[in-house]
């Protein structure tokens, strides 16, 4: 078994399509005595854990787990707040009073500028004080800049002598041209002498971007060159949620390109192609207050001579509620800011001179459609004559005297997704007048064209290897003029017909085409092929999909069908965790699964579902995050998603329970998940500064369950228009007044929901004898008040936060657990609630942990046995198979089976706890070995740094080894 956990992720490599002559639409036309050393220390004794898998004699069997440690700033804070949060209050006097400014630039602990500008390494001292060091390209140091107590900086040169760049002539070279890292630091030093503290702000950029203009003047030019097509009118009397905008902007070269930076947003959202190469999609998912710009270098696909620049906007209507996901404001707008340089020249790009802008009146997004109720990126195009291009309208926003922009503009936060190619070249189902299964297969694959014959039409069933994620693009030619009509229906594999579509399915086999059909949401396109001309279809958006049904029918002349190319795009996950274990035909899978499924739940944020909704949810995302930080260490895509809940904060006090999003939402319980983001990225980064920041929202969430707390002292009588969902669960029965499976039974009658006064009492545990008072039978923890329990009145749920909010006494936690859950009448917690009942049972002991790790898993092998490649959402409803909190088994090894676990903030110390079958980090990396041998289990752990360690091993205390590199534990049955 081996896991490694940690590091950043890179940032995507370019695209490699080619250009097409003719754009379309919006794309372009883990018990005896035990022997323990550590070194040669002894290492305790311990006896072992009730839950191994049995070995037969002289049976050898290994795990190997290898991992990485955080190694980050040191903050104390007391264990409540890690395991159970605490109060506020105990929240607040950990982290103190502020001693530096709340940063809001996501600075990382390495940030690397493009390799061909050199390295800047920005980091967090034990004092908290920053360092930031400027390397050549050949990885020389050149300069250190250490922050002072007044917030100011003191630099020194290569061999550590304390310079005064402050007064270094940086031969007034213009900041927008690329300068040496030595002149780079001159020029912080000139920002740090002028500003003091506030120049640390912009750290953002220099660990970024491979440029030395950011902040205020980048923000300020972006904003006086927001343009848009010229009499808009943000609506329109089709069946559209948006419309499509293209901008362009011719440039003539006549030297290569040797820088080309350029700086961008839109409203809505943007993809950029130069020379008909797609170069980014963006911006990142913000809301108004916090909108996000780009910084692209578009010089690797500029030429000599003419090139276009191409920013296919889509702008989804500010009046219309479809497309949830993609907020925007008001106001629909592209700006660009950016220079192209080359030996010879510098060329200005931005968007206030020299562009055109056409609207494109062909492309329609529908709405109202059963299979498609958040998205709307499903598209119908149909030929039309297009206006000529025109010359867009410059808004000219001035920002003076605190006036705000539409769009309060940040540099993005996190990298630019990831491009892989697809294969979707397995033919499941073919009619075709013309063309066979193995024509189809040929070219799918792909290895040649495939001419369709004259009206003709053809019937395909598709299938890629595995769920995915990714643009698709198709490309047509006809030697004479005709035309293409494409219906491409999505799905995620077969079912049989649903009770009710597409909220309620019916899914076994996802492969199982003989009894089961596709179902799903459908892009309708007709295009007109000019004589000789290549013309290129790319829906604007990606699509998820595992297979494909292709209806496709040709025009009075032959067309030939150049390619079909499928590129997934996700965020750059770079996992260093991995997972091996003999003997166990389940577990690598699980675990590949889990990753997959992660992966094609991020984008630009953390995404349930990317089928349906692609909407970030707090609930959803506080797990999924926990298992991103095993994963890989890196923290980018949390700390944009726990800012941008900061900043949804309603008048009430709560966040809303998804985010971005253009149709604002609460649930009840969500808000409270959104503090545990805020704890956990605490516990294991350790930025105090960070966590501080959101106090004050923080401290409005829990105001406002105090104020709703009823005469018993529990919880209730939340507001009409907060939605109180718990889990799904199938028999939590849908009626008129409540139309989904979400909302405990009992609590309907009473508004007095047990769970959301168990979760408060986990983040806040001041109610947990009044809950033991009220909400208990003298068994159970009923689903709302005791006096009212009736049949339904019971759940998994509020026995897990019984647990783990300490309303149930600790000797009585392992009966309470074992008896609900072998109690089928007993509402069952689905995947996303498996993790907290995960953590009951870890709380309870390890006898009930791994009595429950013996069954817990069943469901995720059924999902294997019906070839899933990703995780549904939940089987009560089995709407979606790609859910991201569906991952939990990446927790469960990662911090239970092996043993190594987090043991103070920052991951300055680790707490070993083996159960003799995972663990954590980003610049150490710890790998952990399980051996059996003849009935002697062997496990030794070993860090590439030495850590402070403390060992926990099955039915004994802790025992602390100080700091080593190495522990070795050996003991026999």
């Amino acid at each position: 078994m081996q896991t490694r956990v940690g590091g950043l992720g890179s940032h995507g490599a370019g695209h490699t399509h080619s250009p097409p002559e003719l754009f379309i639409a919006q794309t372009i036309k883990m018990p005896s005595p035990i022997r323990g050393t550590e070194g040669s220390a002894s290492a305790g004794q311990a006896s072992s854990s009730a839950g191994m898998i049995p070995q037969t004699a002289k049976q050898t069997t290994r795990k190997h787990l290898q991992l990485t440690i955080f190694k980050m700033k040191f903050i104390v804070i007391v264990n409540a707040l890690m395991v159970a949060l605490c109060s506020h209050v105990a929240l607040a006097s950990t982290i103190g009073h502020p001693s530096l400014m709340p940063r809001e630039d996501a600075l990382s602990d390495n940030s690397t500028v493009a390799t061909p500008y050199g390295n800047i390494v920005s980091t967090v001292l034990e004092d908290g004080k920053k360092k930031m060091e400027f390397f050549d390209v050949d990885g020389t140091l050149e300069v250190t800049a250490i922050e002072t107590a007044e917030g100011t900086a003191t630099f020194y040169d290569a061999e550590g002598k304390e310079v005064n760049l402050a007064d270094m002539n940086d031969d007034d070279e213009d900041l927008g041209k690329r300068v040496p890292k030595w002149k780079l630091a001159i020029k912080f030093a000139k920002l740090i002498a002028k500003y003091g503290k506030r120049a640390w702000s912009y750290i953002y950029c220099v660990g970024t971007a491979p440029f030395w203009k950011c902040g205020d003047e980048t923000v300020n030019s972006l904003q006086s060159n927001w343009i848009w097509a010229p009499n808009w009118i943000d609506s329109s009397p089709a069946n559209t949620a948006g419309k499509i905008v293209r901008f362009t902007r011719l440039v003539s070269l006549t030297s290569p390109a040797t820088r080309a930076l350029v700086h961008c947003s839109a409203d809505t959202r943007y993809k950029l192609f130069v020379n008909g190469v797609r170069a980014a999609v963006g911006p990142a998912r913000g809301s108004p207050l916090i909108w996000y710009y780009d910084t692209v270098d578009i010089a690797p696909y500029l030429r000599v001579g003419d090139n276009e620049i191409v920013f296919v906007v889509m702008r989804y209507f500010n009046a219309c509620r479809g497309a949830m996901a993609f907020e925007r404001t008001a106001f629909p707008g592209l700006t660009v800011v950016g220079t192209i340089e080359t030996q010879t020249e510098t060329v200005d790009v931005q968007s206030r001179d020299g562009w055109l802008v056409q609207v494109n009146e062909s492309v329609r997004f529908p709405m109202g459609l059963v299979d498609d109720m958040f998205l709307h990126i499903n598209e119908r195009i149909t030929p039309a004559v297009l206006e000529e291009p025109v010359t867009p309208m410059v808004y000219g926003i001035r920002t003076a005297n605190g006036d705000l922009s539409p769009w309060r503009l940040r540099p993005r936060q996190i990298p630019m997704p990831e491009e892989t190619p697809v294969g979707v070249d397995l033919v499941r189902k073919c009619q075709s007048s013309s063309n066979g299964v193995d024509k189809w297969t040929v070219f799918l694959n792909p290895k040649q064209t495939l001419t369709l014959p004259a009206n003709s039409s053809h019937v395909l069933e598709i299938q890629a290897e595995v769920h995915s994620t990714a643009f698709l693009r198709w490309s047509f030619r006809s030697v004479q003029a005709s035309r293409v009509t494409l219906k491409v229906t999505y799905s995620e594999g077969y079912e049989q017909e649903p009770p009710s579509y597409p909220f309620f399915r019916r899914k076994a086999d996802r492969l199982d085409a003989e009894n089961g059909r596709l179902i799903g949401p459908y892009d309708e396109v007709t295009i007109d092929l000019s004589a000789g001309k290549t013309t290129i279809y790319e829906p604007f958006w990606f699509r998820t999909f595992r297979l494909i049904r292709l209806e496709i029918a040709s025009g009075p002349a032959p067309v030939e069908l150049l390619s079909f190319d499928a590129t997934q795009v996700n965020y750059p996950m770079a996992v260093k965790a991995s997972w091996q274990e003999d003997g166990n035909e389940y577990s690598e899978r699980i675990w590949e699964v889990s990753i997959r499924t992660m992966r094609n739940c991020m984008f630009d944020g953390y995404s349930d579902c990317p089928f349906y909704e692609q909407l970030q949810y707090s609930g959803d995302s506080r797990s999924v995050g926990l298992f991103h930080y095993l994963l890989s260490g890196d923290d980018r895509l949390m700390r944009q998603a726990i800012t941008n809940f900061a900043a949804s904060v309603t008048p009430e006090g709560l966040t809303q329970s998804r985010f971005p999003s253009h149709v604002p939402q609460i649930i009840a319980g969500f808000s409270l998940y959104w503090i545990l983001q805020v704890c956990d990225h605490h516990l294991y980064f350790g930025d105090t500064a960070y966590a501080r920041s959101f106090l004050p929202r923080i401290d409005g969430v829990l105001e406002f369950f105090h104020a709703h707390i009823d005469s018993l002292g529990l919880v209730s009588n939340l507001p009409d228009d907060v939605w109180q969902y718990v889990d799904w669960v199938t028999n939590w029965g849908a009626t008129d007044a409540h139309p989904d499976k979400g909302v405990p039974t009992s609590g309907r009658k009473s508004n007095r929901h047990t769970f959301f006064s168990l979760l408060y009492a986990y983040v806040l545990k001041q109610t947990a004898l009044l809950l033991h008072d009220h909400c208990y039978d003298g068994r159970f923890f009923t689903d709302s008040t005791a006096d009212v329990a009736d049949g339904d009145a019971y759940s998994q749920h509020c026995q897990v936060f019984a647990v783990l909010s300490g309303a149930v006494a600790e000797s009585d936690r392992v009966r309470l657990l074992t008896e609900s859950f072998a109690d089928a009448s007993f509402a069952k917690c689905s995947y996303v609630m498996q993790f907290y009942a995960l953590r009951a049972f870890s709380l309870a002991g390890d006898e009930a942990y791994e009595a429950y790790w013996g069954r817990v898993w069943d469901p995720w092998r059924r999902m294997l046995e019906c070839n899933l490649t990703t995780w549904e959402e939940d089987d009560v409803r089995q709407r979606s198979d790609c859910h991201a909190w569906g991952s939990v088994p990446i927790y469960e090894y990662c911090t239970e089976l092996a043993g190594v676990r987090i043991d103070a903030p920052g991951a300055r110390r680790v707490l070993f706890k083996p159960r003799l079958r995972v663990a954590v980090g980003r610049e150490n990396v710890a790998t952990v070995r399980w051996e059996t041998v003849d009935g002697e289990k062997r496990v030794e752990l070993r860090f590439e740094s030495p850590v402070d360690v403390v060992s926990q091993l099955p039915g004994r205390e802790r025992v602390e080894h100080g700091v080593v590199q190495s522990l070795f534990f050996t003991w026999i049955d």
